[in-house]
């Protein structure tokens, strides 16, 4: 298994290339394919990547192409044992405003524009797997992925 570590925000003024630090792990696949067996301090690694990661693509990393973006978080998706999000914890993140809104668009009666505030937070509780129940389609992950972190270029 390799894993990215590190991925620098400058691109290089010759390549135009983004340089990178990744790990490879020396015992057999087998041993590493799911979250359990996984060390913990990679397992720590893959947490802190991939919130930086995430909070960084609207931003440094928007360039990147969003199915290598998209490769990138499910990597690291297969070695860190998701826990799902506890209400208490949304209620931080999403308010019931913002839920009122979400069902009045979900039902056509507001426009995108109303939404596109809490999107980049739900998108970003999603690639960080905080939702093990909904499951999206790889168009319909990208179609998320570049409307919150690319089109509106925001920062978590």
């Amino acid at each position: 298994m390799k894993l990215l570590t590190h991925y620098s925000q400058v691109t290089n003024k010759v390549t135009g290339e983004h340089s990178c630090v990744m790990v490879h792990m020396l015992s057999s696949p087998e041993e590493t394919s799911d979250s359990e067996t996984a060390p913990s301090w990679l397992q720590y690694s893959s947490i802190e990547f991939l919130r930086r990661f995430l909070s960084l693509l609207g931003g440094p990393l928007s360039d990147l192409h969003p199915m290598l973006s998209l490769a990138v978080i499910q990597a690291h998706a297969k070695t860190v044992p998701w826990k799902a999000i506890e209400w208490e914890e949304l209620k931080l993140l999403v308010t019931g405003h913002d839920l009122l809104r979400l069902e009045k668009y979900s039902k056509n009666l507001a426009d995108r524009h109303l939404i596109t505030d809490i999107l980049p937070h739900i998108a970003s509780l999603f690639f960080s797997h905080r939702f093990p129940a909904l499951h999206l389609s790889q168009i319909q992950s990208v179609s998320l992925f570049h409307t919150c972190f690319i089109i509106s270029g925001h920062y978590l």
